[in-house]
């Protein structure tokens, strides 16, 4: 039989928990934009000056809140959230090559490119909207053009990886231009 200070523990551990979500699920939207006409926009800040980016104490939140964000959506939302999560991405490997943290900007980078890559399969292979095709496409034709830029930030062997993954998206660019 539990005592009553073995519940007033679990309900203050209970309590403590709730309330720690309200507060990271409250920090993580306060600063979310997001808009479906033309290009989106996400921007974390946890009220700080400064975007979360993947090399801070708070990074992983954010990405598992990205990966149950994803998980809950339908087919067609997922697309669009994973050409998002490329271009968000992108400006973390950017905002990385700023504090001259080229390792962990050319993972972020990579990440980047696999998201864009994925929503372009899934635009390819599971939807019929004309309208989405194009989004993923002019998305990926801006970030295979800002990413161009960015390669020469890196070493040779990594503009290898680089350059493989915007072949293969330029690939993709081609098929869905062919779908249109």
């Amino acid at each position: 039989m539990i005592k009553i200070s073995q519940l007033g523990v679990i309900f203050s551990t209970v309590g403590l928990m709730i309330g720690l979500l309200i507060i990271a699920v409250s920090l993580m939207s306060a600063n979310r934009i997001v808009s479906y006409s033309g290009t989106r926009v996400s921007c974390r800040k946890f009220y700080l000056s400064q975007e979360i980016l993947p090399d801070h104490l708070f990074y992983p939140i954010i990405a598992g809140f990205d990966r149950v964000i994803l998980w809950l959506a339908g087919n067609e939302e997922k697309i669009y959230l994973r050409t998002d999560y490329g271009q968000i991405r992108y400006k973390y490997a950017q905002g990385l090559l700023e504090k001259n943290k080229k390792d962990l900007a050319l993972t972020t980078l990579t990440k980047s490119q696999k998201y864009f890559n994925i929503a372009a399969h899934e635009a390819i292979n599971l939807s019929d909207s004309i309208e989405l095709k194009k989004y993923v496409s002019s998305s990926l034709k801006e970030n295979i053009k800002l990413t161009q830029e960015m390669v020469f930030e890196f070493t040779d062997d990594k503009r290898i990886i680089i350059d493989d993954l915007n072949n293969q998206n330029q690939l993709l660019v081609e098929t869905l231009s062919e779908q249109l």
